[in-house]
This record gives structure tokens, sequence and C-alpha cells, in this order.
């Protein structure tokens, strides 16, 4: 299935929503960590992690070739944070392997 068949399913959004999902449970499982490690990257994953659905979402407002290309630059631009703050959770023992590869 093509990008725009799954962005017309709305595949890819559903997908950036469950990511959402996985992203809050770990930072709410981790709330009270108190290392200075730790925080700066469940900070930024919850944020990285909600702009991509954002970003998705808004794609299905708007015809402009253009635009729908910039908000899915941006898209892309924060899964590879996301996948970095995700990598290094994991490899902190802060995230599971299922967590890690997004089950």
């Amino acid at each position: 299935m093509e990008l725009i068949e799954q962005l017309e399913t709305n595949t890819v959004l559903n997908r950036a929503f469950e990511l959402i999902d996985i992203v809050a449970n770990i930072t709410t499982r981790n709330k009270n960590a108190d290392t200075y490690l730790i925080k700066p990257h469940l900070s930024q994953i919850s944020r990285s992690s909600g702009s991509i659905a954002a970003n998705i979402s808004e794609v299905h407002n708007f015809l402009s070739h253009k635009f729908k290309y910039s908000k899915l630059s941006i898209s892309l631009s924060e899964c590879r944070e996301t996948i970095i703050h995700n990598k290094v959770l994991y490899k902190m023992g802060i995230i599971t392997e299922a967590e890690y590869h997004g089950q």
C-alpha cells in the first residue's frame, strides 16, 4: 500500500496514535524517575511522538501537495527523533524490548 493510500485510510495516523499510547505508558510508569539522565529522554519522546500524529492529522485538512509534503517531512523528522530517544531509553533499560519495537 502506498503512503498516500495509507494516509487516506488513516493507517499511518492510527499507528502514530498507537505510538502515543505506548509513550504515555512509558512516561507514566517512569514519572517518578529522579535521574537527570532519564527525564530529558522521556520528555522529548513524549513531545516528538505527539508531533508525529499532529502533523499527519493536518495532512488530511489541506489539498496542497506542497503543504502535505511539508507536514510529512516534519513528521519524518519527528519519527527520527523519537527513534533516537527510544533507542537510548531501551539501552538504559527503561523500556522493554516490545515497547522498543512498538508492540
